[in-house]
């Protein structure tokens, strides 16, 4: 299963964007599905879900996945919707604490693994390969675990960079691999409580109006610009500057200048730090891994199959009547297969062979072709018959001509990987410990550095972030260290210095703060020409009320949602074009934000909408309705597991809240 997991993800077809499931399902931000593992020390651990513990380490993997993506989508939003950057920010519980969601995400990932295992779930190799190289599968889900920088411009998966994505993270590739598996299951337990949602039947002709329907729509643009320009010809006081000062950093520390910290870093890589690994372990890490990881080709069959199509279901018992009375024959002499196969198979492919197919592994025969690779590996023997077996193409018998064994990389080919591997393990191991104790001395710190040959570079002014290093620097006292492990290289950060934070006097950045004072009276004064103008436009004409407040009415004219050029031209005008094609609702008007200007849109006419057409669409409609609405359904079904929950949550994330 792993294999054909690994085998599928360096495939050319492998295909994915940042979508993601799991954070509808989840209805967090963590785009990376945690390992659980168990120690016995206190600080070792963050969370218990009923029992099974959530290691400190996968806690601060989360944060650190939540800050990365909070931070991705920080800059999105503000760059889009400019002045009102922080409503959506807001909106989106993107101003909630890292390690608030982390723990949410974790404990809500925890409960559904658990109901994953109760409910039995497991997967087959056939099943992972059709859903790994299903791009809409694929786009969908796949990308809450791998990250957005592994991907490739193509949207394929960037070996290299996966690889120093999973030691930076200190994940091995097994481990990412199961991540892969558990995610599949974890969907096919959505899937399961699926049937759960309902969509009305006026939600679905929305749907098909606004994913089919040609409509034509007016719209004004409310120029910030503009009317930031009038804004600024209106004058300051020093007391209302004083006042917008105090109250930006009460309600957000708007001016805080953030501490700074200097030290000293250290690198320590497992390549150079003189650990030396026995051929009589390779040998033994080979023997013992051999049919896990070292696996170059699976199994494969070679059928001969005798196929009876069925044409209508009134037909399948005659059919399956017929493969019987087949079946009997070919029983009686195994020899005759080949012949009675080119008689009365409904392959003529293969019946000119005497119904001779290729060698397949498993997976090999696509999608919907479980029922008959279940059958083919089940022969034991070549010549052996199956019996009738039902699949997509109808009734079908089958005989075994040949198969081939598995077959490994030789250990030569391996023998670098493991070598590595075994020396970062003992590495791992053995370097936090050690490197302890160096600190305890300076000098003899100092000595154990050159021996490792590490190198040091400075910091220098750097405020927190996310990365794992300024974390650490800022974790620690003056004159401490810290010890980590960073992938293949140890690390050693010592805090020298620290720059308190502090706010600066008003009149040093008087001209930041008037600057923004005016951009925020714009965006009050946008705000309320949108309202004004919605207003009047609701009751009334959407001309009038745009004469009387002096702005001008665009029309598109009639545009279908699959015009692209229109749409995209709309678009390069600033119009939020994809936002309007949501719009159903005859004479409906929506207001929007697209960079720093404000617009409102009316839905002025639909186009006619063909029962017979929206009919032939309805199953598909109500499918995509359904994926919309099973985050909520599954976020209600976390809840209640959350009530009779068992959560501990240790003492060092009492106060994260």
């Amino acid at each position: 299963m792993i294999l054909e997991i690994r085998k599928t993800l360096k495939s050319k077809g492998f295909k994915t964007t940042l979508w993601i499931i799991l954070f509808l399902i989840m209805g967090g931000g963590a785009l990376i599905t945690q390992l659980v593992r168990h120690f016995s020390s206190d600080d070792s651990w963050a969370l218990r879900v009923n029992g099974q513990t959530i290691s400190r380490e996968d806690f601060q993997r989360a944060v650190f996945a939540r800050q990365s993506y909070a931070q991705e989508m920080i800059s999105e939003i503000r760059r889009q919707a400019g002045p009102y950057a922080d409503f959506y920010i807001k909106m989106y519980g993107l101003d909630v604490k890292p390690e608030v969601a982390a723990k949410e995400q974790l404990i809500s990932s925890t409960l559904i693994d658990q109901e994953v295992k109760k409910f039995g779930i497991t997967l087959d190799e056939e099943y992972i390969s059709r859903q790994l190289n299903d791009p809409q599968f694929v786009r969908s889900f796949l990308s809450s675990i791998i990250p957005t920088g592994v991907l490739s411009p193509g949207g394929g998966i960037n070996q290299a960079a996966l690889g120093n994505y999973l030691r930076r993270m200190r994940i091995s590739p097994f481990d990412f691999e199961r991540q892969i598996e558990e995610a599949l299951k974890r969907y096919i337990f959505t899937q399961m409580i699926m049937p759960a949602v309902y969509t009305p039947e006026f939600m679905l002709q929305q749907s098909y109006i606004a994913s089919d329907i040609p409509r034509s729509f007016s719209y004004v643009k409310i120029d910030y610009d503009k009317i930031l320009a009038t804004e600024k010809q209106k004058e300051i006081t020093p007391e209302e500057l004083k006042a917008f000062f105090d109250q930006q950093n009460k309600m957000a520390k708007h001016y805080w200048i953030s501490e700074k910290r200097t030290g000293t870093m250290w690198r320590f890589d497992s390549g150079s730090y003189g650990i030396d690994i026995s051929e009589e372990k390779i040998q033994a890490y080979y023997d013992k891994k051999k049919s896990r990881e070292f696996v170059s080709e699976q199994p494969k069959v070679q059928m001969r199959r005798i196929l009876f199509k069925v044409e209508n279901p009134d037909q399948e018992e005659a059919v399956r009547k017929k493969a019987l009375e087949t079946l009997a024959e070919v029983k009686k002499d195994p020899s005759l297969f080949a012949q009675v196969a080119e008689k009365v198979s409904r392959d003529t492919d293969s019946a000119k062979k005497g119904g001779l197919l290729d060698y397949f592994s498993r997976g090999g025969r696509g999608e919907g072709a479980i029922a008959f690779e279940k059958a083919a590996f089940l022969l034991k023997n070549d010549g052996d018959i199956s019996g009738v077996v039902k699949t997509n193409d109808g009734f079908e018998i089958l005989q075994r001509v040949g198969r081939t064994s598995r077959a490994y990389k030789p250990l030569d080919a391996v023998r670098n990987d493991i070598r590595n591997s075994l020396i970062q393990k003992k590495f791992e191991k053995n370097f936090v410990g050690k490197t302890r104790n160096a600190l305890k001395d300076k000098v003899a710190f100092e000595t154990f550095a050159k021996d490792k040959s590490a190198k040091s570079e400075p910091i220098t002014d750097k405020e927190s972030d996310s990365s794992r290093l300024l974390q650490a620097l800022f974790a620690i006292k003056k004159g401490k260290s810290r010890v980590y492990l960073d992938g293949q290289i140890g690390v050693v950060v010592r805090l020298d210095d620290i720059a308190e934070g502090y706010y600066p006097e008003l009149e040093s950045i008087a001209q930041q703060v008037k600057d923004d004072l005016y951009d925020q009276r714009a965006a009050q004064m946008m705000r309320s020409t949108i309202s004004q103008l919605k207003e009047k436009a609701t009751s009334g004409s959407l001309q009038d009320a745009a004469r009387e407040l002096g702005v001008k009415v665009q029309q598109t004219g009639m545009i279908s949602p699959d015009s692209e050029n229109e749409l995209k031209k709309l678009t390069d005008q600033g119009v939020p074009a994809n936002s309007m094609m949501q719009m159903t609702h005859k004479r409906s008007v929506f207001e929007a934000v697209q960079g720093n200007n404000g617009y409102l849109i009316r839905l002025d006419e639909v186009g006619q909408v063909d029962p017979e057409a929206f009919m032939a669409k309805k199953t598909e409609l109500r499918t995509a309705d359904t994926r919309e609405d099973l985050g909520f359904l599954v976020k209600g079904y976390v809840d209640s597991l959350r009530k009779n929950a068992k959560i501990e949550v240790n003492k060092f994330l009492s106060n994260i809240d």
